[in-house]
C-alpha cells in the first residue's frame, strides 16, 4: 500500500528541533583545504531501562563523577573527518581539526543562549555503516575539558521500520556550508531498499533535497525522531539515506 502525503503541515515539530543539528568543518592536512558536513546531538540512553534495541543500559559512572546516562553526543557520517589523498579519495586516518558550531548553546538551565564552536575528537566509528560518535571538547580529551550538552537540545530515536513509501520526512543541515540548519522535506520512497553497497547496513531512498555539507544530517520523521542519516546523494533528485 503506498500512502498519498496530505497536506498537514508537518514542520512544526521538526522546527522547534534545529538546534539539535549542528555544523561540522574540518581541516585537511593533506593541504590545508577546509570541508563541510553536519551533524545533531542525541542522547544517552537511561540507566536501567531498554532502548530502542531491547537492551538495558547499565548505570555507569566516569572518574570525574558525572554519569554516563546524562551525556549527550555528536553523531555524524564516519567519512566527515576523514583526510583525502592526493588522489580526492578518502584516506584510513582523521584530521585533528574537526569543529562543530553549536546554535544557542547553554552550559547551565539558567544561561543566556549563546552560539558555540568547539573542537570535536572521534570516539568511534563504523567505516562499513558510515557512522561515527563525536565528543566535543573545549581542549584536550579529558573529562574536565568534555562540553557540557546536558541542557542542550536533542533528538530521539524513531525507527526506519516504522515508515512507510510516502511518508513525509524531513532534513536538517549545512549543505555547501553556506545554510546553517536548513530544512528540507520530502517523502520516504523506500524504506527498507536492497543493500546496495554490500556492507550488510539497511538503507533507505528519500526525496528530501540535498548536497554537500549534508552528511550526517538526520533524517526525521514528521515527529522530529530519527529514523535515519543521510550518507550520500544517489542523483541531484534522489537522496540516499542510512537508517534505521
Amino acid at each position: 500500500e503506498t500512502k498519498v502525503e496530505t497536506s498537514e503541515n508537518t514542520t512544526g515539530s521538526v522546527y522547534t528541533k534545529k538546534d539539535a543539528c549542528v555544523d561540522i568543518m574540518y581541516r585537511d592536512t593533506t593541504d590545508g583545504s577546509w570541508w563541510y558536513g553536519s551533524g545533531f546531538i542525541v542522547k544517552t540512553p537511561d540507566a536501567n531501562q531498554e532502548n530502542s534495541f531491547g537492551h538495558a543500559v547499565a548505570n555507569i559512572t566516569s572518574n570525574e563523577g558525572w554519569n554516563v546516562e546524562d551525556m549527550r553526543y555528536i553523531v555524524s557520517c564516519a567519512h566527515v573527518g576523514m583526510i583525502r589523498d592526493a588522489q580526492g579519495d578518502y584516506a584510513s586516518r582523521y584530521s585533528f581539526d574537526v569543529y562543530a558550531t553549536i546554535t544557542n548553546y547553554k552550559h547551565s538551565a539558567n544561561a543566556t543562549p549563546v552560539n558555540i564552536t568547539v573542537r570535536c575528537l572521534s570516539i568511534g566509528a563504523d567505516a562499513s555503516g558510515d557512522i561515527q560518535v563525536l565528543l566535543p571538547v573545549n581542549t584536550a580529551g579529558v573529562d574536565s575539558n568534555i562540553v557540557n550538552l546536558k541542557h542542550h537540545e536533542y533528538l530521539e530515536f524513531g525507527s526506519s521500520r516504522t515508515m512507510s513509501p510516502g511518508d513525509p520526512c524531513f532534513i536538517i543541515g549545512n549543505p555547501q556550508g553556506m545554510d546553517s540548519q536548513s530544512i528540507s522535506s520530502g517523502i520516504v520512497r523506500d524504506p527498507a531498499m536492497c543493500n546496495v553497497s554490500e556492507t550488510n547496513v539497511e538503507t533507505m531512498f528519500v526525496t528530501a533535497p540535498s548536497m554537500g555539507g549534508v552528511s550526517g544530517s538526520p533524517i526525521l520523521d514528521r515527529d522530529a525522531a530519527i529514523i535515519g542519516m543521510l550518507t550520500f546523494g544517489a542523483s541531484s533528485y534522489e537522496t540516499l539515506g542510512g537508517g534505521p
